[in-house]
């Protein structure tokens, strides 16, 4: 089993309201999302990323403001090459959108699942979802 897509909702702005992931055997995360992006807002598009399942992917890097606002995703193989580059809010352009965050995929493993801390910066409601 590998991660095969990525799929993201993203209002018209740039904003990321929500991520999920699919793997080759068809299994799916939640979609971890706000909740203006569970009522079907229509500003939101869903949109994808399929990742090459031919790559072996030896690290994760998130671009991260304010502690836990996710706004860019870099999986990157073996030869440091990016196998997925995706960037939210403007974030490939402004310094300000946070700090590159880089965690290792050790040898023979594979990425099987997302952990969140969701944050409702509307709301001010906190939620760990796994």
């Amino acid at each position: 089993m590998k991660l095969s897509k990525i799929l993201y909702k993203e209002y018209y702005f740039g904003e990321l309201s929500g991520i999920q992931l699919e793997f080759t055997n068809g299994k799916q995360t939640p979609m971890f999302q706000t909740e203006k992006a569970k009522r079907k807002d229509p500003l939101i598009q869903l949109k994808k990323v399929n990742v090459d399942t031919s790559k072996t992917i030896a690290a994760i890097a998130m671009k991260v403001a304010d502690g836990n606002y996710l706004n860019a995703l870099r999986l990157i193989d073996t030869d440091g090459e990016f196998v997925v580059d995706v960037s939210w809010d403007g974030a490939e352009e402004d310094e300000d959108a946070g700090e590159w965050i880089r965690n290792e995929v050790p040898i023979g493993q594979e990425i099987i699942g997302i952990q969140s801390v969701f944050l409702d910066r509307w709301n001010n409601n906190t939620q760990d979802k796994k």
